[in-house]
């Protein structure tokens, strides 16, 4: 059962207050090394990071509207650099559910699993270009505080927002340690630390670091806004859906979209879970499956599809402008459905690895 704790906002500085907590949560727990998000030291963009320095803490900003990697693939690095070090990473939920998937497929290491794993509330996040855009004139601590007051009244979240971000399956990170709350709430005046159970909220220190255990009213508002803010970009989803060619008939749509692509391969690269799958398909490689190369091809893409974390990385890094991200995403719905399966839920395997 979760543990929900309450971290009280001081003169209405929500980032500080959150700084202040990571730096006593870093020495209640002897960190050696955290993975998040820093601003750069011009202030113009935020990027994952280890830092060893809790010092460096006053540059962490979780909540900035920009995602320019999916931190999920910086964890294997991370893990093998610091091989016996207390590791701790702030991930968004798209990159958790990331993380979640490679840990099933066996694509990071071992070690990783020791890597205590802290979640955000997410609004979403901008394009590069609008993140640009909205900063002028005004620096990154007064976008994340506009960011974060639009957490707070669900009606009001940025619709300029990445198509990733607009229909994103889950706004809360599902398998977190601990969870920053935002979603919900008067950011400027508390936030939720939630523990995933009363074993971890003991073994990490998180009472004395925080301001009391939260109200019930406190906790429910935040579950009431998660409910909500699902069903907009479910609405979303289904409205974009219907955009996606579901027959062959409309076969040439996607195609033509498809026709764009340079075969650069950028997108690829972007992809946290991707490993290969289609290089057999792309002339790349060899095949490994004997016989019936084109048909083991096609089933690892299934299966890289099903993985699929909806973090929009791949579109992103397209400099062609194929909607990747609606192309993928209802594949990977499909594909899912037809498995009963959730991408990013720890608690279930691969269906194809069940006895």
């Amino acid at each position: 059962m979760n543990v929900n704790h309450r971290l009280a906002v001081r003169q209405g500085d929500t980032l500080s207050a959150v700084r202040d907590f990571l730096t006593a949560w870093w020495m209640a727990n002897n960190l050696d090394a955290l993975l998040a998000p820093v601003e750069s030291a011009t202030g113009q963009e935020v990027r994952t990071q280890v830092i060893a320095d809790p010092a460096d803490l006053a540059r962490v900003n979780p909540f900035a509207p920009l995602m320019l990697e999916s931190a999920a693939t910086a964890i294997s690095k991370f893990s093998r650099d610091y091989p016996h070090g207390r590791l701790a990473a702030i991930l968004r939920p798209c990159e958790l559910r990331a993380l979640v998937e490679l840990r099933k497929r066996r694509n990071v290491p071992v070690a990783s699993d020791q890597v205590i794993i802290m979640g955000v509330d997410c609004t979403g996040t901008l394009p590069p270009p609008d993140f640009a855009h909205c900063l002028q004139g005004r620096d990154l601590q007064a976008l994340t505080a506009e960011v974060l007051a639009c957490g707070a009244d669900c009606d009001r979240l940025p619709r300029q927002l990445r198509t990733a971000c607009r229909i994103c399956v889950s706004p809360a990170p599902r398998g977190a340690d601990v969870t920053i709350g935002t979603l919900g709430i008067p950011s400027r005046e508390y936030l939720l630390i939630i523990a995933s159970g009363e074993s971890v909220d003991a073994e990490l220190h998180l009472g004395p670091v925080t301001d009391g255990i939260a109200e019930e009213n406190e906790v429910v508002r935040r579950e009431v806004a998660l409910g909500r803010i699902s069903q907009q970009r479910a609405k979303v989803r289904g409205e974009l859906a219907r955009s996606i060619p579901q027959r062959m008939g409309e076969l040439g749509c996607a195609l033509s979209w498809l026709a764009k692509c340079s075969l650069c391969g950028d997108c690829l690269d972007a992809c946290p879970l991707y490993d290969g799958e289609l290089s057999g398909l792309l002339g790349i490689g060899t095949a490994r499956y004997g016989g019936h190369p084109l048909l083991a091809e096609v089933v690892d893409v299934s299966r890289w599809l099903a993985s699929c974390a909806g973090c929009g990385m791949c579109e992103q890094a397209c400099t062609c402008n194929v909607p990747l991200t609606l192309l993928i995403s209802s594949l990977s719905q499909r594909i899912c459905e037809e498995l009963h399966y959730t991408s990013g839920d720890p608690a279930t395997r691969l269906p194809w690895l069940a006895a």
